[in-house]
Formats: C-alpha cells, structure tokens, sequence
C-alpha cells in the first residue's frame, strides 16, 4: 500500500525515493518493521558544545523551584540581562546535558494515548503582573508538544458594576 502511494506521488510530482528517512531538520529517525524512534541527540551535543557546556553536570529540572526572573530595572531581560539570568539559561542547558537520549517512540502494536494538561499562574509575572498560561500534550507517557506565553494585557478578575445611570446609557433597562 506505502509503495503504490509512493509511485503516485512520483509520478504527480517531482520527486526522488531516498529510502527510510534517517534525518531530518536535526531530528533523527531510526526506523523498524512496525516501530520508529526519533530524537534530537546529535542536535542537542552540537547545542551543548556550541555554549561550551557539553562537560556540564546534568539536572532533573529545567529551572529550580520557586524561581522568580524579573527585570530588575528597566528595559528587557536581553537588554540588562544579570547574574541570575544567566544562571538560569546554564541551567536549562544542564537540563539538555541530562536528556540527550530522550525521544518519542512509536508502535504499531500499542494503543496510543495522547494527555493534555493545562495551567496559568496568575499574575505571576513580578515585574509586569501579567498572566503566564501553558500546556503540554503527551503521548504514552512522552511530552511531544509544550507552550509557555505570557498574556499581552493584564486581565482583572472583578468586574466593575456600573450604576442605573451608566445601565440607562448603554441601553439596558
């Protein structure tokens, strides 16, 4: 079936047959009969050696506990960036060193399960007291997606109530 897909697809478009991928925009692939792995080890080594931390002792966590960044001042993180900052980028770069044999793998023989989780820490931003919200999703135990962003405006959780006089000129009786 594979196989009579892939003659359609060359004979539509242009295109050659390098046989199983191997590589691909720094993920590698190894592939079996009804499996296939992927991981970013190689990426990850070039990552570590590009900082010059791949003689690093590795971490379990990304960022220690109870870690609040802040400005310090004004301007931006990249523009006055301190001590603590670059800390907690060496850290993260630990946190690589610690997972470079990590991947996803998939079989054709277990059923698949995918988790989601969700979370906002609510205003936990001190310098700007905005929102932070994210989410990861996994697959049989594995995070294959993550996102972090911070809200553009600062949301209030009380409504304001506006007096008769204020209902009478919106047009609500």
């Amino acid at each position: 079936m594979i196989g009579d897909f892939k003659h359609i697809m060359m004979k539509e478009f242009e295109m050659s047959d390098l046989d199983l991928m191997s590589y691909f925009l720094g993920i590698e692939v190894i592939q079996g009969d009804d499996e296939i792995f992927i991981h970013q080890k190689k990426f990850a080594a070039e990552f570590l050696k590009k900082f010059k931390m791949e003689d690093s002792n590795p971490v379990k966590t990304p960022i220690e506990t109870g870690i609040k960044l802040t400005k310090e001042g004004d301007g931006r993180y990249m523009e006055s960036p301190r001590q603590v900052h670059l800390q907690a980028v060496k850290r993260i770069l630990r946190y690589i060193k610690g997972t470079t044999t990590f991947g996803l793998f998939y079989s054709s023989f277990k059923k698949i399960e995918i988790v989601g989780y969700s979370d906002n820490d609510w205003g936990g931003d001190s310098d700007e007291r905005k929102s932070t919200g994210g989410n990861c999703f996994m697959i049989r135990k594995t995070v294959c997606l993550w996102s972090s962003k911070k809200q553009s405006i600062v949301a209030l959780s009380v409504l304001a109530r506006p007096s008769w006089e204020e209902h009478d000129q919106i047009g609500i009786l």
